[in-house]
């Protein structure tokens, strides 16, 4: 473990203070883990408004308890409306989706639909907590006040001014035009009161009663191209995860491109460290650069996989990633064009628990950029997401938008297990660093390191260098440096940055069954 609190029976990470509270309160009541998660992912969607909400989608990944606990994913992205059509955007002559505004409110949010498969699963597994109590910290936070987190503030100080145009957003979130001081409480009695009825009727009314209706009539009035047949429609559905054999460890992670480079990048570099080529010591030269090269290299594995639309699964053979891990450079970088860009920068957030009976649970929750859409439905309070903005109106420069398409989600839930030891790490991972962040966690889960020793670690990301021609080793300025000498004499480029690369939070059960969790700018909990 490592220097941050241990508890006996649960620990949990969240992004704001309220969603760990509201999470820590529920176990003290006697919930279970996953009713933890569950609540401090609805507060979230209140306290977080930068990166989390009503509006938008989610990953969930959830173990069953026990050494060899079953693995679930749930799908709780929403699907591309009706009439948000090739020909809708380029009639209004647009080259490329709208980030923000009513026409950037395109996909039909998946959050909600996700939260009624969660308790409904753990309502059958042994949850006694109603809907209705789950939902009180959230309402309680919607009526009376909360203050912005963190990164809630950089963004709202940074972006908030020009989203005043967009219709609510000002009212919602800005005074008088300006971003609210560090601490200055914000409410939102719409979404208290929306908050209120959900618990009250049930969270189907977010799609399908009284709450629908009255957010599809305010979509309606500003001509976005979601509507009620589309909310209607909306459903999360439950998914078999993509696994990973490391030998005493197992990886689990969506069945999504971001979880498969993942898994590809960590299997890899247990190839390369099952063959002798990493350092015993977990920030020499040898496992960084093995890291740094697998990642590389399974953006270029998945890439080709889907080209030549091989199935996932065949890329996670063990003797496949052996071979081709022998074909990477031991002592060079490799040389590859600059990543390229994504589309949309995700901003999410993250929830992870774990339990000493070794259940736990990683979510990500996002509106897609900061804000999403900026689109705050007045009758509701709802504020949309934008996660649509991450497809294409041409096929050559990305996914291509199409009626009923679930949007890819960069951000990224993770699970490690020990079958013999009983060790469970819960990793939620945010932005397009995902995978990287969730290989580079994994490996240190696996190498013994609790949650505050791995996030306090040296990290890199990949990414471009200044001049945007080739790809470069991002790192973190004020971080331990990690070998960044040898690493720049085998070829790689480092740049460093005062950027936290990524961002991420880890929740551990040990082999003693001692909890802990952790999370970058986040508040751990646990009892």
């Amino acid at each position: 473990m490592d220097d941050a609190e241990t508890y006996a029976i649960a620990a949990l990470a969240a992004p704001h203070p309220l969603a760990g509270a509201a999470a820590r309160d529920v176990l003290v009541e006697g919930g279970t883990v996953v009713e933890a998660a569950l609540a401090a992912a609805m507060v979230s969607a209140v306290a977080a408004p930068g990166c989390a909400g009503l509006g938008g989608d989610a990953l969930w990944m959830i173990r069953e308890p026990g050494p060899r606990g079953r693995v679930r994913v749930l799908d709780a992205r929403g699907t591309v409306a009706a009439a948000a059509r090739l020909s809708f955007y380029r009639e209004r002559g647009h080259e490329a989706v709208p980030r923000r505004g009513a026409e950037a409110a395109l996909a039909s949010p998946g959050v909600v639909a996700g939260w009624i498969e969660v308790h409904a699963l753990s309502t059958a597994t042994g949850g006694r907590l109603p809907v209705a109590r789950l939902l009180e910290p959230a309402v309680a936070a919607a009526r009376h006040g909360f203050a912005p987190s963190p990164p809630d503030a950089e963004a709202l100080a940074a972006g908030g001014p020009s989203l005043s145009a967009v219709p609510g957003f000002d009212t919602a979130f800005l005074v008088e035009g300006r971003a609210p001081a560090p601490n200055e409480r914000r409410f939102a009695p719409a979404l208290a009161a929306a908050l209120a009825h959900l618990a009250e009727a049930g969270l189907d009314d977010f799609y399908t009663g009284d709450v629908a209706r009255e957010l599809a009539a305010d979509l309606d009035a500003l001509s976005c191209p979601l509507g009620r047949l589309d909310l209607r429609r909306t459903e999360a559905r439950w998914r078999e995860p993509q696994t990973l054999d490391l030998g005493r460890h197992a990886l689990a992670v969506p069945p999504t491109r971001s979880g498969l480079r993942a898994a590809v990048a960590l299997g890899l570099a247990g190839a390369l460290a099952a063959a002798g080529f990493d350092a015993a010591e977990a920030d020499g030269f040898g496992r960084w650069h093995g890291l740094i090269e697998s990642c590389r290299a399974a953006d270029a594995v998945v890439d080709d996989a889907e080209t030549r639309d091989r199935d996932p699964a065949d890329l996670l053979d063990g003797a496949r990633l052996a071979r081709f891990a022998l074909k990477l450079d031991r002592a060079r970088a490799s040389r590859a064009g600059a990543p390229a860009r994504a589309p949309l920068d995700e901003a999410a957030s993250a929830i992870v628990a774990v339990g000493r009976d070794g259940s736990a649970v990683s979510v990500v929750q996002t509106l897609g950029s900061a804000f999403g859409s900026g689109i705050v439905c007045g009758r509701t309070g709802v504020l949309m997401g934008n996660r649509g903005a991450g497809l294409a109106l041409d096929p050559d420069l990305g996914p291509i938008l199409r009626p009923g398409r679930r949007v890819p989600l960069a951000s990224l839930p993770a699970l490690v297990s020990n079958a013999r030891d009983g060790r469970v790490a819960a990793i939620g991972a945010l932005g397009a660093a995902a995978p990287a962040a969730v290989a580079q966690l994994a490996d240190r889960a696996m190498r013994g390191a609790g949650p505050g020793e791995a996030l306090a670690a040296p990290r890199f990301a990949l990414g471009a260098a200044p001049d945007g021609r080739e790809a470069a080793v991002l790192v973190k300025a004020e971080r331990e440096p990690g070998p960044r000498r040898p690493l720049r004499a085998a070829g790689h480029t480092i740049v460093e940055g005062e950027s936290a690369v990524w961002t991420a939070g880890v929740a551990l059960r040990d082999g003693a069954g001692r909890v802990t969790a952790a999370a970058d700018g986040g508040a751990a909990e646990g009892i």
